[in-house]
């Protein structure tokens, strides 16, 4: 979701000094080891933040997925003699595109009634509450027409295979640096993905699979396959996917606003008071600290939720920054910069943007020791 009003009230604050740390502006060799210096949960949202683009498209070529596993299924059937198994025609189901179409008319509409013409964190917060008829929309249109009808994990697979091999699917650089720093730790630190894409299935499937192709030792592989394997994905799925006769069309979860998204979001018993107040060189806090990495206005409440909540945007220039001037402009909104080495708050912007996830990576290695 993309809040399209320009910006007029964009603003980054710089303030007094709390956490300063500095990285080489190279670009590191294939094995830099980032360490986890403190206990950290990070939240991730996966769609233009794990990956590099959206990837709900991808989920489109489900059906036709599902249509040729079919009739090969057929084929084997007629040529060893057995019963040709009656299927389902697509031809008549609704294509991707008319269920995009349809969205956009309902939000366009939506947004031309109920968005705010300024306002700051609380107004924005209720107009993406507004929004869940809309989404709920969407997806009950869907699961009505049996688009995914049929469909079984084994074809959702293949999709994700299809796209990380095709490039179709990527996800961003160091996100196996990112990854390594949380494996086999034994402090509650852990990543989690908390997505409105419409299958967990798919998301584990193109990062297992991405693993796979990483040129990389296979002990490190395995172990990265295995926390991948392992890790908690919040996701919609498609209902009843491994079922025998596959899934049953509709959209399951309920994870489809920020709202939804906030719900979902680990406990903080920290306030902001508390952790300006951190002397982080003497820290021992053995709770995990909440980190939420997101690119658009489905992850701001998550954002807001989280210890510390990170804003994903590649840019030049920290004053230029097309994407969260985009989601937020209009709004009263702040936030800190954590670039060229440095990350400065004023106790009040708990928030950081960021150009990569090399960044996040080295500013969670020198947490501990700013």
């Amino acid at each position: 979701m993309i809040l399209s009003k320009p910006c007029t009230r964009f603003r980054l604050i710089m303030m007094s000094r709390m956490w300063r740390y500095s990285t080489s502006a190279t670009t590191p060799s294939p094995r830099v080891e980032y360490r986890l210096r403190r206990p950290t949960h990070l939240v991730l949202d996966w769609d233009s933040t794990l990956t590099t683009r959206d990837t709900m498209d991808q989920l489109g070529k489900l059906p036709q997925e599902r249509d040729a596993r079919i009739k090969r299924s057929q084929i084997t059937s007629a040529i060893n003699g057995d019963a040709v198994p009656i299927s389902e025609s697509s031809e008549h189901r609704q294509d991707w595109e008319y269920f995009f179409n349809a969205y956009m008319k309902d939000y366009v509409s939506h947004k031309k009634k109920f968005h705010p013409k300024a306002g700051g964190p609380r107004e924005l917060c209720d107009y993406l509450a507004s929004l869940r008829p809309i989404e709920q929309r969407s997806v009950d249109r869907v699961g009505d027409s049996r688009f995914f009808r049929g469909v079984k994990a084994c074809d959702v697979i293949e999709v994700a295979q299809s796209a990380i091999r095709n490039g179709d699917v990527q996800l961003r650089r160091y996100w196996v640096e990112l990854f390594e720093m949380f494996i086999d730790r034994e402090d509650g630190s852990q990543i989690t993905i908390l997505s409105v894409n419409w299958s967990a299935t798919f998301i584990r499937s193109c990062m297992r699979i991405a693993a796979s192709k990483l040129q990389i030792g296979i002990e490190r592989k395995n172990k990265l396959t295995q926390y991948i394997d392992d890790m908690t994905i919040m996701a919609n799925e498609l209902e009843d996917l491994t079922a025998p006769e596959g899934s049953t069309g509709r959209i399951v979860g309920g994870i489809y606003t920020s709202t939804d998204k906030r719900s979902k979001m680990p406990l903080s018993t920290r306030s902001k008071s508390d952790l300006a107040s951190i002397d982080w060189r003497k820290d021992e806090d053995l709770e995990p600290y909440v980190f939420y990495i997101g690119d658009s206005a489905t992850d701001y409440e998550s954002i807001l939720a989280a210890d510390f909540g990170l804003w994903l945007e590649a840019f030049n220039n920290e004053h230029e920054l097309p994407n969260f001037n985009k989601t937020f402009g209009g709004f009263d909104i702040g936030a800190t910069v954590l670039s060229n080495g440095t990350w400065e708050t004023d106790g009040k912007n708990w928030w950081m943007i960021a150009n990569n996830f090399e960044e996040m990576a080295c500013f969670l290695d020198r947490l501990k020791h700013q």
